[in-house]
């Protein structure tokens, strides 16, 4: 960056670490109009605005900062700042930006590994698997004793069906595995588990599921994290989320003539993005996908409310206005976040763990539609523990079997418990019944949005393609529904042998048999 006297950029940079957003992006804002071709700045205000929710502002500032860095690069011909602000785009889930500004990249500088791998990551969520093999393999090429980019070349490699090739770059990282470092070690062990699962070599799969969830409790994000939360949370909730607080809630609604959403739901891994996707399909639909609109609302009341840390007790003691406010602040960050792109359609609020704040949903928005999305409890949670996630309060069971199905009965029960009280506004969509009855189960759900049916929703697929999913499914719903994904589990089912009562008995209160 270019210095000059005086400096609202470091101003900025210093209210942002200290937390106070709103004051950094006002110094970025000065900075910018000083200078406008300083990439820095640019980029820096972009972030910032995005992590403030203003995304649509955000990345077109960051797009910016990509034109200078470019310029720039093409003179010097080095490529590091430009790899920086890929990553950066990476990190907003921009992959389309992060996939133009990288290509340019690498044709200024074909000899950097780490531009490679980005590359291959950006084609990757963009579900374009060969471009991400070749990508994925030059970076390999160029760095071969990189534990990291062979991790991702095998990865992808088992994402385009090369499970063999896949398996021995697996075997050859963990005959090392004193020398990957933790999260290498664990990301291994479930990408092998994954690709023996594949291969139907079933008897070998948990042991390095069980290993990689050993190894992922030591590391730091994922220790950090609050196994506790979430399970007392929802006991609390069902506690406090009772008929006299939405006989409560009911004299607030009807009150302005905002809209409601429409919100899709249900627990990780049960097919929200396969609804998401079908959704997303029909021209009269926006989908939000997996975005923290709720969870800022959740944030905003407790900022407003004299009580503090307990949503049902802050909703007993709201107001009118309270309510209003919420409802308006929900929309101004769909805005922020969007634009006005939305308008003309029904806004889909996809957010499956959402479900944690159903409560909250129902009393701010009583006339909101639901679409809880269940599968079967085994499949579910044998995905769960197959698949790597960020590290968060839900995803910390995760790394332990038994707790994975815990904290899917906690859930469970917090949905048995909240339903009755949406239930006039609620369509349950069984993920089985969508998968083998797709036309007439999605002529329900459409019906039941109030949406006349289009054929071209049957090729959802197609569209998926070419869009950015932010869910690990992002590489399924990209093709033709498939079968293989119900009663996974069956091959599994000695696992299931030391379920608890509890989970059993959810499995037969969901309507699946316990055979």
């Amino acid at each position: 960056m270019n210095t000059f006297d005086a400096n609202p950029f470091e101003q900025g940079l210093a209210a942002v670490n200290a937390g106070l957003l709103e004051q950094g992006i006002g110094h970025f804002r000065q900075a910018f109009v000083l200078h406008p071709r300083d990439a820095e700045i640019a980029a820096s205000l972009g972030q910032a605005l995005i992590w403030a929710g203003y995304r649509m502002e955000g990345l077109e500032k960051m797009g910016m900062a990509a034109q200078l860095l470019i310029k720039s690069a093409k003179k010097t011909r080095q490529i590091n700042d430009v790899i920086a602000l890929t990553e950066q785009l990476q990190t907003c889930s921009d992959f389309r930006q992060s996939l133009q500004l990288i290509q340019q990249a690498v044709r200024i500088k074909n000899t950097d590994a780490r531009a490679f791998q980005l590359l291959a990551q950006a084609h990757l969520r963009l579900n374009n698997r060969s471009q991400a093999q070749v990508a994925a393999n030059q970076a390999v090429k160029l760095a071969p004793t990189d534990a990291t980019l062979t991790l991702l070349w095998a990865e992808i490699n088992a994402k385009c069906g090369e499970h063999t090739k896949a398996a021995k770059q697996l075997q050859a990282l963990l005959k090392n595995e004193s020398i990957l470092s933790p999260e290498l070690a664990s990301r291994a062990h479930r990408e092998y588990a994954g690709i023996l699962d594949k291969q139907g070599a079933y008897g070998e799969v948990f042991h390095h599921l069980h290993r990689s969830g050993s190894i992922s409790q030591q590391l730091p994000d994922v220790a950090q994290q609050d196994e506790h939360f979430v399970p007392h949370l929802l006991e609390n909730y069902q506690a406090q989320f009772n008929q006299a607080l939405f006989d409560h809630g009911r004299q607030f609604t009807g009150m302005d003539q905002l809209a409601a959403p429409v919100f899709i739901i249900g627990f990780l891994r049960s097919g929200t993005t396969l609804v998401q996707e079908v959704l997303a399909a029909h021209s009269d639909v926006f989908v939000a996908d997996e975005n923290d609109f709720i969870a800022a609302m959740r944030v905003e009341l407790n900022r407003i409310s004299e009580i503090k840390s307990c949503v049902p007790e802050q909703l007993a003691n709201s107001d009118q206005q309270t309510i209003q406010h919420l409802r308006q602040f929900y929309w101004q960050k769909v805005e922020a976040c969007y634009g006005t792109t939305y308008k003309n359609q029904l806004f889909v609020d996809k957010t499956t763990l959402n479900l944690i704040d159903l409560g909250l949903i129902a009393f701010v928005f009583p006339e909101a539609k639901v679409l809880f999305v269940q599968r079967d409890p085994r499949d579910v949670c044998l995905s769960c523990f197959m698949q790597t996630m960020q590290p968060s309060s839900v995803t910390v069971h995760f790394c332990d079997w038994q707790k994975t199905q815990d904290v899917y009965v906690a859930m469970m029960r917090w949905w048995q418990h909240i339903h009755p009280f949406i239930n006039n506004n609620c369509l349950q969509v069984r993920y089985e019944e969508a998968v083998l009855s797709f036309e007439s189960i999605f002529k329900h759900v459409f019906s039941f949005l109030g949406l006349p049916w289009q054929n071209k929703v049957v090729d959802f697929h197609q569209s998926a393609v070419s869009r950015c999913v932010a869910s690990p499914s992002y590489h399924q719903v990209s093709r033709p529904l498939y079968q293989s994904s119900v009663g996974r589990w069956q091959p599994y089912a000695s696992e299931f042998s030391g379920a608890s009562f509890h989970f059993h008995q959810i499995i037969q209160q969901l309507g699946y048999r316990a055979d």
